[in-house]
């Protein structure tokens, strides 16, 4: 997979937060997807279900805050397999075009299925995660 090819999924994954799409949101993801924040326990959306419990918070948590779009800059991309990748990515929220926290850097881990991509697991900042989960302000990332 191209840098091209992860930007196109991070893209998805972007749009379908904007527009509320679960359907496109779900196909860039394998299940189990794990969720590690940085210096705290990770937690496992098992099943479809927790995906659009979890989903719904993210909703949530963007739409209070107006956020219009999240701009994924990779900064490494290594092929530990050829059916595994790992990503790190500067992460940039975005009001109206306007920075609205501190760029962070996440990490997606990848598995192809069939011809395409799908992430497996996430690592990114602590405060982002409570946020997406509705536990932590904004500016606490």
């Amino acid at each position: 997979m191209s840098e091209a090819a992860f930007q196109d999924l991070g893209e998805k994954i972007t749009r379908s937060l904007m527009t509320g799409d679960f359907g496109l949101y779900r196909a860039q993801f394998r299940l189990p997807l794990t969720v590690v924040p940085r210096s705290a326990p990770g937690y496992v959306l098992a099943d479809e279900a927790a995906l659009s419990r979890d989903f719904d918070l993210y909703l949530i948590a963007l739409r209070t805050e107006e956020i219009t779009d999240i701009v994924r800059r990779v900064r490494a991309l290594s092929l530990p397999r050829p059916t595994e990748m790992e990503v790190d990515c500067e992460v940039n929220i975005l009001r109206r075009a306007e920075r609205v926290v501190s760029p962070f850097l996440s990490r997606f881990s990848l598995t192809r299925t069939g011809t395409d991509w799908q992430v497996h697991r996430i690592e990114s900042a602590l405060g982002h995660i409570r946020w997406t989960l509705g536990e932590g302000r904004l500016d606490d990332i």
